[in-house]
């Protein structure tokens, strides 16, 4: 039973992942772009609280990672680097990895 509810859990916490990324990219964008055309100009508390959204999405992401069984230390280092110092960069480099788009195509069971 408890295999069940896992294997049903774990597309839709990549899913809700790759959702909030959409999300985050199109807002980062959007504030590179008003930033660059000097349209707007923030203040230093939403300076902050933009970063530690930032900084929060990227922990999410470490967490995803670091919780799987199915990837070896090696590949959960190396993403976990790249997504801490490249951003939505490196977040969008990890969901086209092959080898989480085949955890997202057939999801195995984990052993409790």
């Amino acid at each position: 039973m408890i295999n069940k509810i896992q294997n049903i859990k774990r597309p839709i916490e990549l899913r809700n992942l790759k959702v909030l990324l959409v999300f985050w990219t199109i807002i980062g964008l959007t504030l590179v772009v008003l930033f660059l055309s000097n349209h707007v100009r923030l203040e230093l508390p939403y300076k902050i609280l933009i970063i530690a959204i930032a900084f929060t999405i990227r922990g999410l992401f470490i967490l995803f990672i670091w919780k799987r069984k199915e990837f070896d230390k090696k590949f959960k280092t190396n993403n976990s680097i790249l997504i801490f110092f490249l951003g939505i960069l490196g977040m969008w480099f990890f969901i086209l990895d092959k080898k989480v788009k085949n955890l997202e195509e057939k999801p195995e069971a984990v052993s409790s």
